[in-house]
């Protein structure tokens, strides 16, 4: 029996073709294994507490006290402070921000603002603090050089990293002054 070459050639276009549609053709599905699931779980986990442990310290502050009194007596610690960063990102640190307490017949309300900014080498993490869930804010008559405050859980966030969590500050404003202030 003699095969043309015409059908020899279609022959070969025919098992060519099943040969290319194989390459592309479906692939079975592959599930992640629990460790690589855990790995990707792990690494959201540290990208939103990037500042997990950071921590700055300055003797370097600079503040005023402001008061006022009224139909609501009202105390405000205001802030610049320059320092060391230590922790995942170290290097130096400058805030700004302020402490406010206010009392009227309706209770007392507290708030806190901060403005925070990291430097290490030549690169830069802006962040901003607020709120809390515990305050002491001490507006004394002698002088800003005696004004203190502490606030704990106040809430964090970095600009550039979306990173966020809860931080702690404290300014000490008794003898020789100093700020501090903690992220979790």
């Amino acid at each position: 029996m003699r095969i043309s070459s015409f059908n020899s050639r279609v022959f070969t276009l025919c098992i060519s073709a099943a040969m290319l549609a194989g390459c592309g053709g479906l692939h079975p599905t592959t599930v992640p294994s629990a460790a690589y699931t855990s790995q990707i779980t792990q690494s959201a986990l540290r990208a939103t507490s990037i500042l997990n442990r950071e921590t700055f310290l300055s003797t370097r502050v600079h503040r005023h006290c402001a008061e006022a009194k009224g139909t609501f007596d009202s105390e405000t610690v205001g802030f610049r402070v320059r320092g060391i960063a230590s922790g995942p990102i170290s290097g130096t640190f400058t805030a700004h921000g302020f402490v406010n307490e206010t009392t009227n017949q309706g209770g007392t309300s507290y708030k806190f603002r901060e403005s925070f900014d990291i430097t290490h080498g030549s690169q830069h993490l802006l962040g901003i603090a607020s709120g809390g869930n515990s305050f002491s804010v001490t507006c004394d008559h002698d002088g800003p050089n005696h004004s203190s405050f502490n606030v704990t859980g106040a809430n964090y966030k970095t600009k550039h990293e979306r990173s966020h969590g809860t931080t702690s500050s404290t300014l000490n404003g008794l003898g020789n002054s100093s700020f501090s202030e903690s992220f979790q």
